[in-house]
């Protein structure tokens, strides 16, 4: 009798193994059934056979954000990536920002380090309130002198701009500034704005700017807060009684303010009572020039009278003022008392022979009155107008030389 041979119970490989766990995830049911079978034909075959087996309970060999409905192995959901910065500047920025700053003028990088203290100091407002440097104004401040003057020729309206943003953060070494063309009523209220906060600008000229009376007063205005112009020049402007009027009651309340310039600008004689009231307070202005000013006889006669009363006027200019007899007889009369003027030139005016031989006389009387001219007066001959002092005589018939106005 032949014994029967047992059949040998087949032995899992690994592949098979992991066949057959990858089923087991699918879903449950098949895991529970294939469980089942696996324990039948152990038990029938009496030999123990290599099962894997994984329960509900098991914890997934997966990432946290690995989708189990999909199909795909649990590795290809896997990444590894660095962790990236926000707002932290490239190389090729830092270098960037590192030149930017070489080559600001000297009085920006200053600006910039006191801004970057301030800020460590007081945080982030202090950075609102900083002022940005900007590469456009280095314009302005290569084109200034030695001596602080910056002239510029018929500026545009966007070169006008880019001035008013310089001069709020200008050098300290800028104190003067001429501008030759038209800037209009937009150009005298930028810079009328400025001149309330600008700390470093001694003399401003804006002879033929087209400024007109409206321009003057803003001026006027911005002369009640500014401390530091001395010299301000608006020759050939169309200024009227208006406009020196405004300029007149400034002077009321400006202490700074040493020259005023007037020439080419019909005041009028309503401007020149209301500048002669202005002589009688003001006490800082030492010259004033009225050139062509169409003051006629009354308004010489009302400087005249506040000549009297003034003790800081050296300088005064009425060249071309269609002045006569009469206004010269009183100008003639105030000098007799006037202890501080120094300088007066009547040249082209209507003086006639009585005119000059009256104002003639009182260099016997006034002795502070250094330089007269009377020229082109409607006389064939100007009387000898001689000073003698201790050890020279000296003739004075000649205006003085002011270059650059």
């Amino acid at each position: 009798m032949s014994n029967a041979i047992p059949s040998t119970p087949r032995r899992y490989s690994q592949s098979d193994t992991d066949s057959e766990t990858g089923s087991l995830v699918g879903t449950t049911a098949a895991s529970d059934q294939e469980s089942a079978s696996a324990d039948a034909s152990e038990k029938s075959a009496k030999a123990p056979v290599m099962t894997t087996r994984q329960t509900s309970d098991a914890a997934p060999t997966k990432p946290a954000t690995h989708n189990t409905n999909s199909s795909a192995p649990p590795q290809a959901a896997m990444t590894s990536s660095s962790p990236t910065v926000q707002n932290r500047p490239t190389g090729d920025q830092k270098r960037a920002r590192y030149r930017q700053a070489r080559n600001l003028p000297a009085y920006q990088r200053d600006a910039h380090i006191k801004k970057t203290n301030t800020t460590k100091q007081d945080g982030a407002t202090a950075i609102q309130q900083a002022h940005k440097p900007d590469g456009r104004w280095d314009k302005f401040t290569k084109a200034m002198t030695t001596n602080g003057l910056l002239w510029l020729f018929f500026p545009t309206e966007n070169d006008m701009s880019e001035l008013v943003a310089w001069l709020r953060t200008s050098p300290a070494s800028f104190c003067r500034l001429n501008i030759s063309g038209p800037i209009g009523h937009a150009g005298a209220t930028a810079l009328a704005d400025v001149l309330r906060d600008n700390a470093t600008l001694t003399t401003l000229v804006l002879n033929d700017s087209e400024i007109g009376d409206a321009g003057a007063t803003l001026l006027a205005d911005a002369l009640r807060d500014n401390t530091t112009l001395t010299v301000l020049s608006i020759c050939g402007n169309q200024i009227g009684a208006a406009g020196a009027t405004a300029l007149a009651h400034a002077l009321r309340d400006n202490a700074t303010l040493t020259e005023l310039i007037l020439m080419g600008c019909q005041i009028g004689a309503g401007g020149a009572t209301a500048l002669a009231d202005a002589l009688r307070e003001n006490t800082t202005l030492t010259t004033l020039m009225l050139s062509e000013g169409e003051i006629g006889d009354a308004g010489a006669t009302l400087l005249a009278d506040a000549l009297r009363d003034n003790t800081t006027l050296t300088e005064l200019s009425l060249i071309g003022c269609q002045i006569g007899a009469e206004g010269a007889a009183a100008l003639a009369h105030a000098l007799r008392n006037n202890v501080t003027l120094t300088s007066l030139n009547l040249s082209r005016n209507l003086l006639g022979y009585a005119g000059v031989a009256a104002l003639a006389a009182t260099r016997k009387i006034n002795t502070t009155l250094t330089k007269l001219n009377l020229e082109s007066n409607d006389v064939d001959e100007v009387p000898p107008i001689t000073t003698t002092t201790t050890n020279t005589t000296t003739t004075t018939t000649t205006e003085v030389n002011r270059p650059g106005y």
